[in-house]
């Protein structure tokens, strides 16, 4: 008979705004993160691994039994070797900056700086920097696994590789990574430099977006680019990026840009009014300066951090404070298409994103990453609402645009809010399925690690017989 571990009942809930009753586990090392899934064996239970909560979708909740792995910590950078060991619970703001303090810096970060490595690594995570140096999957030296029958892995890119290709992006659904080993670059740069290049249409906007962006100076940090859609989706700006080893000035872009000014969390309220949010874009269309900006090199990089602070004080507020984002990952033929096509969707149901972003992503080979074997660009649209009915448009929206998505060649990304038809989902992900089974059979035979979310979206992600 399996010991009961200490559970308690919790209402748990995502970034966007969704809410689950469950029961909580809260391991405090392997053996009892073992003893949890041994539990769950024999009571029949069903669990999802949980990080730091900010997940868009379901992929991190259940109504059965949550396993948080908040005393996953422990950060140690190797200078040397230029790596950077972090326990599951660690969150991005403390890995960069041990890294900085020791002269290196993470190769991709993600936009936020609360979000965990752990919680991260199940969503193969990229970001402004992603078109110069790919997503995070890129950059992985190494982690460590236990599975719900208990052993203990440690795979890397050659012992265990199958697996790490599965666990990058696998969304917690075939075992718990306790911890990861990043490269990290040398160099501690003080800044991020960015200009706008161009307001440009959507083909001229795609071709300045796709690397190569010109070759650096010998030991400099690569450029970037990405781009921002006008409502209307025909035309956008274009961002460039680069870090500074030293600032000689601040010059500090539009005050509300800044996530940590108050002028940030007015700024998003107001931008939740369609009116006010039409008017920001026409005035950022005739406020353009080729004036570049410069920020300290963290607020660069977590520049979501605003908009996590904003959803918390609207929360305290009252304020629902829903979110919703989706991303289409399409080859970069078909990219202008799927824009071109989302226009009359949008606008049918009145919708106007809060902001409609591209970047490019270049191909890699985690198992369910939505640019496996695909280069080409990442179409994200983002909503902020608290109306429910604008939230059902919006959704119904996106099962729409999905379905675009899979006659061009490309994939709804699995790790923010996904809104497809299940049979689209299996045929964007069919060529991952076969490995992906066998890796599910081999690590978690039981099926304990399975949710909602995956039952609805995603059946064909589940081990078979």
């Amino acid at each position: 008979m399996v010991a009961t571990p200490s559970l308690r009942a919790v209402e748990l809930s995502t970034y966007a705004g969704a809410r689950v009753r469950c029961d909580l586990a809260a391991p405090r090392d392997q053996e009892e993160l073992a003893a949890v899934f041994a539990y769950c064996r024999e009571r029949g239970r069903r669990a999802t691994l949980r990080g730091s909560g900010l997940s868009f979708d379901g992929q991190a909740l259940n109504t059965d039994l949550v396993i948080s792995l908040e005393h996953f910590g422990g950060l140690s950078i190797d200078p040397e070797r230029r790596e950077a060991a972090a326990g599951a619970a660690v969150t991005w703001g403390a890995l960069a900056e041990a890294a900085l303090a020791h002269g290196c810096m993470p190769r991709v970060m993600v936009t936020t700086s609360e979000a965990s490595v752990g919680g991260t690594l199940a969503s193969n995570s990229f970001s402004r920097f992603s078109p110069a140096r790919g997503k995070e999957s890129a950059h992985i030296a190494g982690v460590d696994v236990v599975t719900t029958r208990g052993e203990r892995l440690r795979c890397d890119r050659r012992v265990e590789a199958d697996v790490l290709r599965g666990v990058i992006g696998g969304l917690g659904y075939l075992g718990a990574v306790t911890r990861v080993v990043h490269e990290l670059d040398a160099g501690a740069p003080q800044g991020a430099e960015t200009r706008v290049l161009s307001i440009a249409p959507i083909a001229a906007m795609l071709s300045e977006l796709t690397p190569p962006f010109g070759s650096a100076e010998a030991g400099a940090w690569p450029r970037s680019r990405y781009g921002v859609l006008f409502p209307g989706l025909r035309r956008g700006l274009i961002y460039e990026t680069r870090y500074l080893e030293r600032v000689s000035r601040w010059r500090r872009y539009r005050l509300g840009h800044e996530p940590r000014s108050p002028l940030r969390v007015a700024g998003e309220l107001l931008l939740r009014n369609d009116p006010v949010a039409r008017l920001t874009w026409w005035l950022a269309a005739r406020t353009v300066s080729p004036r570049p900006y410069v920020d300290p090199v963290l607020d660069h990089a977590f520049l979501m951090d605003g908009n996590l602070r904003t959803n918390r004080f609207g929360r305290r507020l009252g304020l629902a404070m829903r979110a919703f984002q989706q991303t289409f990952v399409m080859p970069a033929a078909t990219t202008a298409e799927l824009i071109a096509a989302a226009e009359p969707v949008l606008a049918r149901r009145r919708l106007l994103p809060t902001l409609a972003d591209v970047l490019y992503i270049p191909a890699d080979g985690a198992l369910l990453s939505s640019s496996r074997g695909l280069d080409g660009f990442a179409v994200s649209f983002a909503f902020e609402t608290s109306s429910p009915p604008r939230l059902a448009a919006i959704r119904a929206a996106m099962r729409e645009l999905a379905s675009t998505c899979r006659g061009l060649g490309g994939r709804v990304h699995l790790t923010k809010n996904v809104e497809a038809a299940a049979d689209d989902l299996a045929a964007m992900y069919a060529d991952a399925l076969p490995e992906f089974r066998r890796l599910k059979r081999r690590l978690d035979p039981d099926e304990i690690l399975q949710n909602d979310f995956l039952r609805m979206n995603l059946p064909g992600l589940r081990a078979e017989p």
